[in-house]
Formats: C-alpha cells, structure tokens, sequence
C-alpha cells in the first residue's frame, strides 16, 4: 500500500505507529534511487524540501498503521 506518491500534491506529515515504511526517490522516472527504511514512532514528510509536491514514494513494508496530519 502507498501512502504516498511521488508528484502528488505535499499536504500532510505522517507518523508511524506500528510497522515499517520505505521511503523511494525515483531517479529519471525510475525507483532505485535513494531510499530509507522508517519504523515506529518515526515521522515523514510529504513534503520533501519545503516543495509543494512530494519528492518521494512511501510504502508499507510491513503491517503498519500510520497516523496522517493534514498541513494546510
């Protein structure tokens, strides 16, 4: 499951309640660029660099339940 997709407009911070989330910067609209692996208790962004649409893709690696706080 994503909760997140590159592109998409950046509204929202997450946070990781249970499980664990990959973060993917594609690269020349590919995956396999820069990643990072986030578990419990860790916050991401959907927003990446003060932009005001996401620079990355989150998705669930695990089981997870993730809180979404809107920011507008």
């Amino acid at each position: 499951m994503s909760y997140l997709s590159q592109a998409e407009p950046a509204d929202a911070v997450f946070y990781i309640r249970k499980g664990k989330v990959k973060i993917v910067v594609a690269c020349q609209g590919r995956e396999g660029g820069r990643h990072r692996i986030l578990g419990r208790t860790k916050f991401f962004e959907g927003m990446f660099d003060a932009q005001s649409l996401r620079l990355a893709t989150a998705r669930a690696m695990t089981e997870s339940a993730v809180l979404r706080v809107k920011t507008e």
